[in-house]
Order: C-alpha cells, then sequence, then structure tokens
C-alpha cells in the first residue's frame, strides 16, 4: 500500500508539472486519447445526413485551430460566402497540434552526446511523420465535407444555371440583333426598289412623253409639207 501511495503521488506531481508547463500541457492535450480522430467517408450516409455526421466531427477538430474564432459548418441556409469562407478556412487549417508526448526514445537518458543527438533525431522523424499525417487527416475531412455537401452541389447548379441563362440571354440577344439587322437590310432593300421603280416610271413617261412630242411634230412638218406642195400647184 505504501508503494501505491507513493507512485501515486509521482503521477500526481508528474501531472501537475504537465499542467503548469504550458509546453508539455500542450504536448499532453495534443494526444488526447478520448479525441476520436476518424474522418467521415464520401457515402450516400455522409450526404443524406450530413449536417449530423460531419458538424461534431468539426466541433471536435476546432480546438486543434491556431487561428481563432474558428469558422462553422452552419446549416442548409447558409449564404455562398459563409460556405466559402467556411471551405477556405479549413483548408488552409493551421494546426498547433504536436506530438512530442509520444516520443518513443528518451534523449535525455543517452549516454553520450552523439547518442542524445540520434535519439533526438529519431524523435524529430517519427514527429513530423505524425504531423504530415495529421495534416492529410484534416485535408481528407475537408475534401470528404466538401464532396457530400449538399450547398455546394446547389450552389454549383445555381452557378450553371445561371451561366446557361446568360448563354441563352447572350444567343437571344444575338439572334434579336440578327434580325434587326435583317430588318433593316430588308427595308433598305425594298427602299432601293422603290427608288429604281420610281425612276424607271419616271423615264418612261419621259419616254413617252418625248415620242409623243416626236410624233406631234412628224405629224405638223407632214402638214406643211402638204400645204407647200399645195400652194407650189396653184401657182403653177
Amino acid at each position: 500500500e505504501a508503494g501505491l501511495a507513493c507512485m501515486a503521488v509521482e503521477f500526481a506531481s508528474a501531472a501537475n508539472d504537465i499542467l503548469a508547463d504550458p509546453k508539455r500541457r500542450r504536448a499532453f492535450d495534443s494526444v488526447d486519447p478520448t479525441f476520436d480522430d476518424t474522418v467521415p467517408p464520401v457515402s450516400s450516409a455522409s450526404r443524406e445526413s450530413f449536417y449530423d455526421v460531419f458538424g461534431d466531427v468539426f466541433e471536435e477538430n476546432v480546438r486543434w485551430s491556431v487561428k481563432q474564432p474558428v469558422p462553422r459548418l452552419g446549416g442548409a441556409t447558409s449564404s455562398l460566402k459563409e460556405v466559402e469562407d467556411f471551405y477556405s478556412f479549413w483548408y488552409n487549417f493551421e494546426s498547433w497540434r504536436e506530438f512530442s508526448y509520444l516520443d518513443e526514445n528518451n534523449a535525455q537518458s543517452a549516454e553520450s552526446r552523439e547518442e542524445r543527438r540520434w535519439l533526438e533525431k529519431l524523435n524529430k522523424t517519427a514527429r513530423q511523420k505524425r504531423k504530415r499525417e495529421e495534416a492529410t487527416r484534416l485535408r481528407s475531412l475537408v475534401d470528404n465535407a466538401y464532396a457530400c455537401d449538399p450547398r455546394v452541389r446547389q450552389f454549383k447548379e445555381a452557378e450553371k444555371a445561371e451561366k446557361l441563362a446568360r448563354k441563352r440571354a447572350r444567343e437571344e440577344a444575338g439572334r434579336l440583333e440578327a434580325l434587326a439587322r435583317e430588318k433593316e437590310r430588308q427595308k433598305r432593300l425594298e427602299e432601293e426598289r422603290l427608288v429604281r421603280e420610281r425612276e424607271e416610271e419616271e423615264a418612261r413617261v419621259q419616254a413617252a412623253q418625248a415620242k409623243k412630242e416626236k410624233e406631234a411634230m412628224k405629224k405638223a412638218l407632214r402638214r406643211e409639207r402638204k400645204t407647200f406642195r399645195a400652194a407650189c400647184k396653184a401657182h403653177g
């Protein structure tokens, strides 16, 4: 019992030392055994219950963020900007989580400087590996959420519909412009046709008048010749 009591005191002392040192406290909190590292998969169930599936997971991971406050997942009524801000933040998530508490090699117990450096190098490599795995986990979380988020699909569909509407509007405007140009061309052709017909009619009238005048002159000349011959005959 005395031995157990001594061990309990030692554990309590060690725990107090960790809690009193912010750096060691952060190292300890980083490997909280109650934290669930699970990332929801991309599945029909994740899509159907998106907010329930991903909401709590993101809330759990908020604790690791260097930057505060952290945008929340939101709901079905979130605006496009809110959704974009959320994913922008999480795709650029900066985590303070580190894994020195899981070091397997006690560099302080090394018998030489070289051994201590070697053990520190092994620990550093292991920490970096866990840090990369943590970054991959977080990226997978955001990727999977983005793939299942019904708002993303809705915004994409709305954007697609808007682009299609703009395209159709441009096409309709082009069609109307082409019709207007064709109408203007037909109007110009009609005006030109009317001008030609008027000029042709005027030319026909002038030609007819000239012909009439010419015939009248011929008749007058024939009469004068006839009168002249008659006069000549009368005077022998």
